[in-house]
């Protein structure tokens, strides 16, 4: 971060503000990884939710992957998150679940 000094020419921060922003920065990065887990168990526990609920859930995972890399969170439900994505595609209520299930699909194999 930059800070405009008394002569008008631009300096660094302290060190203690840019510790308080690579904390920052960590705190976001758990928070879309909590945010992220928690999708997928809603996904993959397809039975607890309504499909309005689903739509949901698959909107928020699908969103989360086009804003940051997370190959390393997905993979160990990788088959799980298959499994249901295929099951929102032949038992889903809504046209939007199905969609967003092949979306999720094609998020979730992409490597």
């Amino acid at each position: 971060m930059t800070k405009a000094s008394p002569n008008g020419t631009n300096s660094l921060g302290s060190v203690d503000e840019l510790a308080t922003i690579d904390a920052e920065l960590d705190e976001t990065t758990t928070l879309w990884q909590e945010e992220l887990g928690d999708r997928v168990n809603q996904i993959i526990e397809r039975k607890k939710s309504s499909s309005a609920g689903r739509e949901e859930s698959l909107t928020a995972y699908i969103r989360i992957l086009c804003a940051k890399y997370a190959k390393d969170e997905i993979l160990p439900k990788k088959s799980e998150l298959l499994d249901a994505f295929v099951r929102s595609l032949k038992q889903g209520k809504t046209e939007k679940e199905a969609l967003l299930a092949a979306k999720g699909m094609c998020h979730s194999t992409c490597e």
